[in-house]
């Protein structure tokens, strides 16, 4: 769950003597807080699981998603009548684009609410072992509710935990998994992604991995199993059991914060170039 555009979300979690994780959520930010027991020290910022997983992420993934998004609301602008390629000038194309709410802003933003309505109704499923009624929800959101409600009867979980911060205490990273649960009497550690058309990243096997080791470093047990599920717009599902060595998430936050030092001293010479020139 998120918060909205005037809210400010916090989850605290007792770590017993490994002290007190805290996350905070606003409208321009999120974090992860670990607070030393006593409280004796500032509670020290921690990278979250899915920032560090950005150095191994294709970002020109989302660049061109993004040119895709902008120039499938340019054809639909000018089906809809409002964009004319003989009156418009291609500079006055985005803007239309944009006001139509066709451009990959709010494509993102839409995706964004979608994801998180599914999740919240998983949240509510362990709670509850309920849904909502489709006929409250948006009528976008419904195939993807279709889609989890398909995965759950076929996995038929027993929550244990559900929607969980956790942190590794020792590699100072924290994040927050969906579920973790008895599935075919195996403890099993479960993340949910909404895609428009369902599929499993290299980047959501090492998110569960590193959600397992910061759990088994505040002495909870390795998971039995760590199962990936995907939903989709057509209301399908795919999930996908995720087998890999127990450093793997470790090995990539090592990277992640070795190119961190590197930019170090190239950022600042940058800023120094730059106030140089100016």
């Amino acid at each position: 769950m998120s918060a909205t555009d005037t809210e400010t979300t916090t989850i605290i979690r007792d770590l017993g003597e490994h002290g007190t994780l805290e996350y905070r959520e606003t409208p321009r930010s999120r974090g992860y807080y670990l607070a030393p027991p006593g409280h004796a020290q500032r509670p020290k910022r921690l990278v979250s699981v899915t920032t560090a997983l950005q150095v191994i992420a294709k970002g020109r993934g989302f660049d061109i998603w993004q040119h895709d998004q902008g120039a499938g609301g340019a054809l639909e602008a000018v089906r809809l009548g409002e964009l004319d390629p003989a009156v418009h000038a291609n500079e006055e194309a985005g803007g239309v684009v944009r006001e139509l709410g066709l451009g990959a802003d709010a494509r993102r933003d839409l995706a964004a609410a979608t994801g998180l309505t599914i999740h919240d109704a998983l949240a509510v499923y362990g709670e509850t072992f309920e849904f909502p009624n489709p006929a409250d929800l948006v009528i976008e959101h419904r195939p993807y509710m279709r889609g989890l409600a398909g995965a759950i009867l076929a996995l038929d979980p027993e929550p244990t935990h559900v929607e969980e911060v956790t942190c590794h205490v020792g590699l100072l990273y924290g994040g927050r998994f969906d579920m973790r649960a008895i599935i075919d009497d195996r403890d099993t550690l479960l993340d949910l992604k909404v895609r428009a058309k369902p599929s499993i990243r290299e980047t959501d096997c090492l998110q569960l991995v590193g959600y397992a080791a910061a759990e088994e470093s505040l002495g909870a047990p390795w998971p039995e199993r760590m199962l990936a599920v995907s939903v989709g717009a057509d209301g399908s599902f795919i999930t996908h059991d995720v087998d890999l060595p127990r450093d793997s998430y470790e090995r990539v936050l090592g990277l992640y914060r070795l190119l961190a030092e590197i930019r170090k001293p190239l950022d600042a010479m940058r800023r120094a170039a730059a106030r140089a020139a100016a």
